[in-house]
């Protein structure tokens, strides 16, 4: 059986260079992390994903987040 985690990384690694190839571009004093899900997706790790996308830009970037909102919405 694969790892889900190990399927889902090169989406996760994607992600964190395509945010730090934009953020890189721009000279922002402030990044927030903002992220709207819907409940009905069962997701065990919601604060985990956004916290680990935080710690990579920081580690590969030099990207300080200094805020991670995560907004769970119920239709």
């Amino acid at each position: 059986m694969i790892s889900e985690k190990r399927v889902l990384k090169p989406k996760i690694d994607a992600l964190v260079h395509y945010i730090g190839k934009l953020a890189t571009e721009k000279d922002y004093s402030r990044y927030s992390i903002t992220c709207i899900e819907d409940w009905s997706i069962v997701s065990l790790n919601r604060k985990d994903f956004l916290q680990y996308v935080s710690d990579q830009l920081k580690q590969l970037y030099g990207i300080e987040i200094e805020e991670i909102r995560n907004y769970v919405i119920k239709r």
